[in-house]
């Protein structure tokens, strides 16, 4: 049987969250409701931007085609919101969110956020730029909802 990269390597999904997002500033032990989670990781936030999440934050408004000052990145790694509720991190852009977790594990099945950034190949950069496509279409359909929505009202 062929083990898994990490299990046999001792590189963990932790360790690559890390890497890829860095972590919130201030560990928390405890559950907290989603939007509290939320919340604590915002104000938790490497005083920094990790390259990688800067890359990553790049790429996504590239695929958007909007300027990337304009779009967010947070890193939830270490809070609540990662342990309690599977979200590594998220985005934000014109009033929308979309949520991410970071995995090595291809056969995970059990997400929780709105989009998986499955990395681990031997291209960081190629799965970034795969999941900045999905991030991009959540954003649409987010928009396309929210102006649908507003047509209604």
């Amino acid at each position: 049987m062929q083990k898994k990269f990490f299990t046999s390597s001792g590189y963990t999904g932790h360790i690559l969250e890390e890497e890829v997002l860095g972590s919130c500033s201030v560990k928390f032990d405890g559950f907290l409701i989603f939007p509290k989670a939320k919340e604590f990781a915002r104000k938790n936030q490497p005083k920094v931007l990790c390259p990688t999440a800067r890359a990553f934050r790049e790429v996504v408004a590239k695929e958007m085609k909007v300027d990337p000052a304009s779009v967010a990145i947070y890193t939830a790694v270490g809070s609540p919101l990662d342990t309690y509720h599977s979200v590594d991190g998220w985005f934000e852009w014109n009033g929308n969110t979309v949520t991410f977790d970071v995995t090595m594990n291809r056969q995970k099945d059990r997400y929780r956020a709105d989009v998986t950034v499955v990395m681990g190949g031997c291209d960081m950069e190629y799965d970034l730029e795969f999941a900045a496509r999905e991030i991009a279409n959540a954003f649409k359909w987010a928009e396309r909802g929210r102006k649908s929505h507003d047509l209604h009202v």
